[in-house]
């Protein structure tokens, strides 16, 4: 199997025109479940997460919880932290769906925005981002999103939420538990449509990696392809006060001045902190007489992928200098890099581990195709 590293280097080109520091966590896979310690705290959570990062991944999970994993999955022993966005399913010409295999992914620290500053039109200049604060919970994306044959999109704005509204029947017919107040994914009778113009939805991609290559699209890559990655990008801007929010996304924001991957905070968010991307590796490549891919939560479109973040790094000096120690021209292997706290001098290396709490007890495709996907989810949109 082709490094993750070395697939995950051929992303960097969608970091764009402007420069940055960065440096990335490279993990392998810990767990493939109903679980979502951040949206769905203590219970089955709708879809199937695939999830890396620290041991101690469960339903219900605190930051501290993270910090004091037994061990992780990903090459950097200090992080604990938990990455996860939803797993990807073939359904076969037979209507059955097929596991496919997430080969790993990475996670990248990047220095990109820079502080909210009266008059502040650019970062140039500016102070470098802070790290992601201690005990920071996000999310990022809409699992109900999706691209409709035929219908537009309209309004929308630069932070997320914003589009046209496309009728599918309740959302209540798929799991009621989407209908919560105050949750992103609590539209009762209505599925969101694409909307080019939201940062958000432009923070979500697709790659084909070997095969066909268009480039990074929103929309679910089509099959045959050998290999592909699921980007997303998390917001950049935080409130400077609250580690979580009500919908797990209002305490931080995209840029005001740039474009959802750079720029300067807005007023309401105004401290910058380094941004986190996560590439996520599907091996499309070994799926026989290929259909089409549908993402856990019923998506076909691709629009729907999104992806969570628990942050759980042990040692938050040494990530806060990771920025500055860690990425010059020999990257972590720089003999001051801050995150170099393995016994052989390395800041570790990436490898399967065994989950602390056991997943719930139901088939996920682990052991074979399933008629219906996890959670009962149809499948809705289309391409």
């Amino acid at each position: 199997m082709p490094s993750i590293l070395s697939a995950a280097l051929v992303g960097s080109v969608i970091l764009g025109t402007a420069q940055a520091q960065l440096f990335t966590v490279n993990c392998s896979p810990l767990t493939i479940q109903r679980g979502d310690p951040i949206v769905w705290p203590g219970q089955i959570s709708p879809h199937v997460h695939v999830v890396t990062g620290g041991t101690a991944f469960q339903q219900t999970q605190s930051n501290d919880q993270a910090r004091n994993a037994q061990a992780t999955t990903c090459d950097k022993l200090l992080d604990k932290s938990n990455y996860w966005q939803p797993q990807l399913y073939h359904q076969r010409h037979d209507g059955r769906f097929e596991l496919v295999t997430m080969q790993g992914n990475a996670a990248y620290y990047i220095n990109r925005a820079c502080d909210y500053a009266p008059g502040r039109k650019n970062c140039d200049g500016a102070p470098a981002a802070i790290a992601p604060p201690r005990g920071l919970r996000m999310v990022v994306g809409d699992p109900m999103l999706r691209y409709v044959r035929g219908v537009g999109a309209s309004g929308g704005g630069g932070g997320g939420g914003g589009g046209a509204r496309t009728a599918f029947g309740s959302c209540s017919q798929i799991d009621p538990r989407l209908c919560k107040a105050g949750s992103c994914w609590h539209h009762p009778f209505l599925v969101l449509t694409y909307n080019a113009s939201n940062l958000e939805q432009q923070a979500i991609s697709h790659v084909c990696l070997e095969g066909p290559n268009s480039g990074e699209t929103p929309q679910m890559t089509k099959l045959p392809c050998g290999r592909i990655r699921a980007e997303t990008f998390f917001p950049s801007c935080w409130d400077g006060k609250n580690l979580d929010s009500g919908n797990h996304k209002s305490h931080m924001s995209f840029p005001a001045i740039g474009a959802y991957n750079f720029g300067v905070c807005p007023e309401s968010h105004p401290k910058a902190i380094l941004s986190v991307f996560y590439e996520f590796f599907y091996d499309t490549g070994a799926i026989q007489n290929p259909n089409r891919l549908v993402w856990a939560m019923g998506d076909p479109t691709g629009y729907g992928l999104h992806g969570d973040y628990l942050q759980g790094w042990t040692d938050q000096g040494r990530l806060e200098n990771a920025i500055a120690t860690c990425t010059g021209p020999h990257g972590v292997d720089d003999r001051g890099c801050s995150l170099n706290v393995g016994a052989d001098g390395s800041p570790g290396h990436s490898a399967v581990q065994k989950i602390q709490v056991p997943e719930p007890a139901e088939p996920v495709g682990k052991q074979g195709p399933l008629d219906k996907l996890p959670g009962n989810n149809p499948v809705t949109g289309s391409l």
